[in-house]
């Protein structure tokens, strides 16, 4: 073999070795740090998931806070001062008389479902459906307190409107705790026995004792006044 030719191959198979030796460096490299370092898109497994074997379900929007909605609420209460807690010791009792009043509340505060632009304060104009309720009264079947809720059209010009009737109890803490609801979403209007909202709540008790009902009106698809109706008396009926 000549020379020149020598020269040249042993040039040449030098370069391919020293191409091998590094591709192999190369790749033994990356296995190196992907042994090393874990996949970025895991999470390292809590407690619970290691004892248990499966990971915990996402959290939701509303148990974070960051709903725009309320979350779950205790039963409300009315008559507390802001930062006010109720008094445990309080039992259910007759009001005072200056209490025995009836109406209309017109403070978002006291509505049954706010909307959004009534908790943020705002002045919506909208039509005025007619708010109706009854006293609460003794249900004629059984030891329970009763009472109903209906609409009327007023200026509201829709058909059906959601209707929601609660019945409150009074404390001795000058307070009135919510007890029972009912809400019908798709009620006509006109009241009577077929288009009206009962609401009920069973008594351990027929110990006299001041209940009050509040009647919610929210028209279907149109915006409303956002009135309640309020009815007050006291009923043979204690829930304790």
């Amino acid at each position: 073999m000549h020379q020149k030719q020598r020269v040249l191959l042993e040039r040449t198979i030098g370069a391919s070795s020293a191409r091998r030796r590094w591709s192999t460096a190369l790749v033994s490299a990356v296995a190196l740090v992907s042994v090393l370092t874990p996949p970025a898109m895991a999470a390292a497994p809590s407690a619970t998931e290691e004892a248990s074997g499966v990971a915990p379900a996402p959290v939701s929007d509303a148990a974070t806070g960051s709903s725009d909605e309320p979350g779950p609420v205790p039963p409300k209460i009315l008559g507390l001062e802001p930062g006010q807690s109720p008094d445990p010791d309080a039992v259910p009792d007759i009001a005072p008389s200056s209490t025995l009043t009836s109406g209309m509340l017109n403070s978002w505060q006291e509505a049954e479902t706010p909307t959004r632009a009534e908790r943020d304060g705002a002045k919506v104009p909208g039509c005025a459906p007619y708010t109706g309720a009854d006293y609460p009264h003794r249900s004629s079947t059984g030891v329970a307190v009763s009472a109903h809720g209906w609409w009327k059209k007023g200026t509201c010009s829709n058909g059906t409107a959601t209707v929601k009737a609660c019945l409150y109890e009074y404390y001795t803490d000058d307070t009135w705790r919510r007890k029972a609801c009912n809400t019908d979403g798709n009620l006509k209007p006109g009241g009577g026995s077929a288009r009206r909202v009962p609401v009920r709540k069973n008594c351990p008790s027929t110990a006299m004792t001041t209940w009050r009902v509040h009647v919610d009106v929210d028209v279907n698809w149109e915006i409303d006044d956002g009135g309640i109706r309020y009815m007050t008396r006291n009923v043979a009926c204690r829930k304790f």
